[in-house]
């Protein structure tokens, strides 16, 4: 055969030339696996046909259009279907179906060359054609495989992964039909837990497309790896099946009710199946696979075997939630509450452990006390529990220790105190954070020393949490303050539904004024045509770089390069590893696009709603409480609102270095990447500080440590599979009543949830669950937000939202303030609502109960 065509066993089956499923079956045909004889076309010949008939460039063009992708997939079809395959191509062709029979039938298979890469996931996305028989019949396959490049899944996918369409060609697999009796899929982990000792099997009968496209309930076995014997079987429906029907392809066909409750595979079956598996996965590197399988007179065949996609990491056993410290009391409270998933390596020592605990130290210092915080505890006030942050909350006593020096720690009742917080923060806390981040900004990263740069990220690190200790002083007192409110209005007129929030909302804010500049820059695309066409037609994942790219969209990228440099640095997760707003833009194009394609939108009417709900609740509390209750409402009143938008302005600077700290720590990574220790920049932040000062060492004298990038791979996978399971909000448990905790203690099983009472008002509604901002272009318009938590970079989704639920927060976490700047009703800290809902089922919330039911 020529280099336009290799057979299975060929050395030659390069991913460039044969594509993804084409290296597979090569690899498994040397590993003697039992793999149905064919050739691969390869990706020359689709490259050779494009270019012969000049449809190279019309199909590129096609594809980046921003109008449907399903219009410029047909039209690239018709043009593939339009054009012959050259003579000499159907020759080489010809001659490689003839070796394997007279007009034998044969499956054609697409193998992209961007197929099946370990981090990608192109399953279903390219044609299969079955039961294929004759030259000409085969040509055809060919060419309409060669078209299923550009399907609409396929190029929205590219699009979305950022791979490049001209840089992908398609080659075909041409295997011999096994016309299978059962057929199905195998899995040597389980998918959907991870479970690395779970293998799953689909078997149904016929052929195994009636599972992949979802036409039939199979059969699913669970075979434990360990034990090597078959766990459980749940037999599936089994009502139809595909066959062969000779040269006219395949039909479907009712299964014999008689044969429906019967297991498509007998346990020895089975047991055989899996011995090919585990080999096929030994001989891939023990990667677990995801194995197409056929069963024919008794024989197995596997068709196909890849490494199983985005499967999560295998399952942590035997958790204890047990404090470092024994006797301690630990919740996820106050700046945890900014930290919902496991910590980062880096992030855990640097912040956690040391910036927190000295922050705490300085404030202590600068305030007089000649004690330090390590007096009060034993161990550190911020600690991790199975990698998910905690606070402590059992100060032991000090002997000799004026509890005056620690009025900063306990501001309920210090008055005096309070008046002086705002100028502490204003004039010297904030702009002592902003100078240290401004000396930062000023360094030449290129031109900076290893070292440099990492007592950059130390520093920077200090420095945050330093503000946070001091800044928590401020915003403490408002949570206080809004807390004292809410006291005096349940105690003085606890026959009415007045909640603090009632008249807290509707003031300028930094959460507002965010909304409106979305807006602004909204109003700019929907006064030109043009722009209004691409936003509407553009997924918001690629929107900000189609707009990049457009001619007519200059003063629209400015706004809203203006917009980041005002936002950008706002985190979506505290730990450092995680981008900031302005490094993962998605949630400002999925409120931008919104916005745009809402003409009705105005924030500007949502915010007088607000407002007159403010004085209509002023005017029906004047004629409810007597003189006297009125004077004391009113300080209350005056005390809460002067603080309260500090709260705010507190947070809008929480991680104001990550932007400087992140531009570091990328610059150090990339250093190390270059040299050969570690794998990806971002390993940095999957190691101790002590790894990458050995790192840093070696580097000087030409050395890498490449074990450290085999160790932060490890630390990354571990806290993956940690992001998996759901922290209690106390440790021990039965602290959830705790009055510091900001988490409820829920059934897992009761339809009614307590939580937080944080805005008013009632609704029911259709829930969107969000988990991250990966997740934010799944909100659905009109729809209940449920989420773990938000900080301020999730503001945007408030626009989409009717309501607020989550797991974590109280009064004054940020989801309370937005939540009532919007006017929409928010139940926070029940604990574990993300567990208990999924997008789509439908809950009532009641903003002034602080509950939800369940209603579907």
């Amino acid at each position: 055969m020529g280099k336009r065509i290799l057979e299975f066993d060929t050395q030659e089956a390069t991913l460039e030339r044969v594509g993804g499923k084409g290296k597979s079956l090569s690899e498994m045909i040397r590993a003697d696996l039992p793999v149905p004889g064919g050739f691969h076309i390869t990706t020359t010949n689709y490259k050779d046909f494009v270019s012969l008939h000049a449809i190279d460039q019309y199909i590129l063009q096609e594809a980046t259009k921003t109008d449907s992708k399903i219009e410029a997939s047909e039209k690239i079809k018709k043009l593939f279907r339009a054009n012959e395959l050259p003579v000499p191509m159907k020759n080489e062709i010809r001659e490689a179906y003839s070796a394997l029979g007279e007009n034998p039938a044969v499956a054609v298979r697409s193998s992209a060359n961007a197929e099946d890469l370990p981090e990608m996931s192109f399953a279903g996305q390219q044609d299969t054609y079955l039961n294929i028989i004759g030259e000409e019949d085969l040509y055809r396959a060919i060419r309409d495989c060669w078209a299923s490049l550009w399907t609409p899944r396929a190029i929205s996918y590219r699009d979305r992964m950022g791979i490049a369409h001209e840089e992908v060609a398609m080659a075909v697999v041409v295997q011999l039909m096994v016309t299978s009796d059962v057929s199905g899929i195998l899995f040597t982990a389980n998918p959907t837990t991870g479970d690395r000792n779970e293998i799953i099997a689909n078997a149904s009968f016929g052929l195994g497309e009636a599972i992949v496209s979802g036409q039939v309930t199979p059969d699913t076995y669970i075979f434990d790896r360990n034990l090597y014997e078959m766990k459980e079987i749940l037999l599936g429906s089994k009502e139809q099946m595909i066959v062969s029907d000779g040269e006219d392809g395949v039909l479907v066909q009712e299964v014999p009710k008689i044969k429906r409750d019967l297991p498509a595979l007998n346990e020895e079956q089975l047991t055989d199946l899996v011995d090919l598996a585990l080999k096929s996965e030994h001989h891939f590197g023990e990667v677990p696979q995801d194995i197409e399988w056929a069963l024919k007179d008794d024989v197995l065949y596997l068709l196909q075997s890849r490494p199983i996609t985005n499967l999560p990491p295998a399952p942590l056993k035997n958790l204890k939630w047990e404090p470092p410290s024994p006797g301690a009391t630990l919740l996820r409270r106050q700046i945890v509450e900014n930290m919902p998933e496991p910590l980062s390596p880096l992030f855990d020592e640097l912040y956690l452990e040391i910036a927190l605990q000295e922050g705490m130290n300085r404030s202590l210092a600068r305030s007089g006390s000649p004690y330090k915080i390590e007096d009060m505890t034993n161990g550190n006030v911020h600690v991790t529990v199975n990698g998910y942050a905690y606070q402590r909350r059992d100060f032991k006593p000090v002997e000799g220790v004026d509890p005056k020096v620690l009025r900063n720690y306990d501001i309920k009742g210090q008055t005096e105190w309070w008046t002086k917080l705002s100028g502490f923060w204003q004039n010297e806390w904030l702009p002592e954070y902003k100078s240290a981040i401004q000396e930062y900004e000023k360094i030449d990263l290129a031109l900076a020393t290893d070292e440099e740069l990492f007592n950059g990220i130390r520093d920077l690190a200090n420095e945050d949490g330093y503000y946070w200790e001091e800044s928590s002083k401020v915003f403490a007192t408002a949570k206080v303050t809004d807390e004292q409110l809410q006291a005096f209005l349940k105690s003085a007129a606890p026959n009415h539904n007045f909640t603090s929030g009632m008249f807290l909302s509707g003031f300028h804010s930094r959460t507002m004024q965010a909304q409106m500049d979305i807006w602004e820059i909204a109003k700019l695309i929907q006064g030109d045509d043009a722009l209004m066409e691409i936003v509407s037609l553009t997924p918001a994942p690629r929107l900000l770089e189609t707009l990049r790219h457009h001619p007519m969209a200059t003063s629209v990228i400015e706004a809203i390069n203006k917009y980041n440099d005002t936002y950008g640095h706002q985190i979506y997760s505290l730990d450092f590893a995680e981008p900031t707003a302005a490094e993962d833009t998605l949630p400002i194009m999925v409120a931008l696009k919104s916005q745009v394609q809402d003409k009705n939108y105005d924030p500007l009417v949502q915010q007088t709603e607000v407002n007159r709900k403010r004085k209509a609740a002023m005017r029906e509390i004047r004629e409810v409480l007597r003189e006297q209750q009125l004077w004391q409402f009113r300080w209350h009143l005056w005390k809460a609102r002067y603080f309260y938008p500090f709260r705010e302005e507190v947070v809008f600077w929480l991680g104001g270095a990550w932007p400087v700290l992140r531009g570091m720590a990328n610059e150090l990574g990339k250093r190390m990447v270059k040299i050969g220790t570690f794998n990806s920049p971002d390993d940095i932040y999957f190691l101790r500080s002590e790894s990458i000062d050995k790192a840093i060492e070696a580097r000087a004298v030409g050395n890498s440590v490449p074990e450290l990038a085999r160790v932060a791979a490890e630390a990354r996978e571990l806290r993956e599979a940690r992001k998996r399971i759901h922290p209690p909000g106390a440790i021990p448990i039965d602290q959830h009543d705790n009055a510091a905790a900001t988490q409820k203690l829920n059934s897992p099983t009761s339809n009614q949830m307590i939580g937080f009472a944080v805005s008013p008002g009632r609704i029911e509604g259709e829930v969107s669950v969000i988990m991250s901002p990966s997740d934010f272009d799944n909100m659905k318009p009109n729809t209940i937000l449920v989420c773990p938590m938000t900080t301020p970079a999730w503001t945007q989704l408030f626009s989409h939202a009717v309501a607020l639920v989550t797991d974590i927060g109280s009064i004054l976490a940020h989801g309370s303030i937005v939540a009532r700047e919007f006017g929409i009703p928010a139940v926070l800290g029940l604990g574990n609502v993300t567990q208990r809902l999924k997008s789509g089922q439908r809950i009532l919330v009641d903003g002034d109960a602080g509950t939800i039911e369940i209603l579907d």
